[in-house]
């Protein structure tokens, strides 16, 4: 005879949810804390430009092109398309400043940025989000669109159940509104004109986190060094990149909170994923 498995009182169910919550609390707080994204964990001189929202860096490493750079959001979140209205606005105000820098200041000629977001799940805490800035002339940006989707297409297994790459819907905002806020996904999207793609991530083992830089350094013949793990520049060399970047930066910073909606001062944010209720401390 089958024995009916006793159902768990509430006590224990509660328990049990208790004890969850504060496991997924920790190991978040862990991961925020050691996040190298993070605008608390970056170091200030590799801080260009702060907005209420986002902020806007350059790497440590060598620059796969110069005026290489990152938009991350304050928040430590996977995905720009689960940050708020005010941020993904204020992401979108920085690239238009960026390719407008692209076109009048690093003498690419209808040059522009290429954006690159890797974006991860919900549940994946260690993921801190950033665009990837990369800037290209005018023949690299006309054709890169066919080297990526080429590559896109290629990209993943033939089990995988998302195999489309999709066209992006909206100029400046990456993969919002293009795929559900709870997947994770790649996304490149050219100057800001609107065109770009996206495709949803499903087997992360198989994926390289360097896959976009690979597109673009593959077709300007760089170096791998430069795309697939670049060493940290040389601080004479940082230096002189950083004040490069600053001079050319500074005729852009000033009015760029124009570019954005009024909004009051909202309250803080939830952070992604569980935050441990007052109810359920030890």
């Amino acid at each position: 005879a089958f024995l009916s498995k006793k159902a768990p009182s509430q006590e224990t169910v509660r328990y049990r949810q208790k004890t969850d919550a504060i496991s997924d609390y920790k190991r978040k707080t862990f991961a925020e804390s050691k996040c190298s994204v993070c605008m608390e964990n970056t170091a200030r001189h590799l801080i260009i430009s702060v907005g209420q929202r986002v902020f806007l860096s350059i790497p440590e490493h060598a620059s796969l092109t110069p005026g290489h750079c990152f938009i991350a959001p304050h928040e430590h979140i996977g995905a720009m398309t689960r940050v708020d209205e005010v941020a993904a606005d204020e992401a979108n105000a920085y690239k238009q400043k960026l390719c407008k820098l692209a076109s009048r200041s690093l003498g690419l000629s209808h040059g522009s940025y290429v954006f690159l977001e890797v974006a991860a799940y919900p549940n994946a805490y260690k993921h801190h989000v950033r665009i990837e800035c990369i800037p290209v002339d005018r023949d690299a940006l006309e054709e890169l669109p066919l080297y990526f989707k080429k590559a896109l297409h290629e990209l993943g297994s033939e089990w995988d159940q998302n195999k489309r790459v999709i066209q992006l819907r909206r100029p400046g905002f990456g993969a919002r509104d293009s795929v559900p806020d709870n997947f994770g996904y790649f996304s490149v999207e050219f100057g800001h004109r609107g065109e770009g793609f996206v495709k949803v991530i499903e087997d992360w083992s198989s994926f390289p986190l360097y896959f976009g830089r690979e597109v673009i350094g593959g077709f300007l013949d760089k170096s791998s060094e430069l795309w697939r793990n670049p060493k940290r520049e040389p601080l004479e060399s940082l230096r002189r990149k950083i004040v490069h970047f600053e001079e050319l930066w500074e005729p852009f910073e000033s009015g760029l909170t124009l570019d954005l909606p009024p909004t009051e001062t909202p309250d803080e944010g939830e952070p992604e994923g569980p935050v441990l209720p007052p109810s359920m401390c030890l």
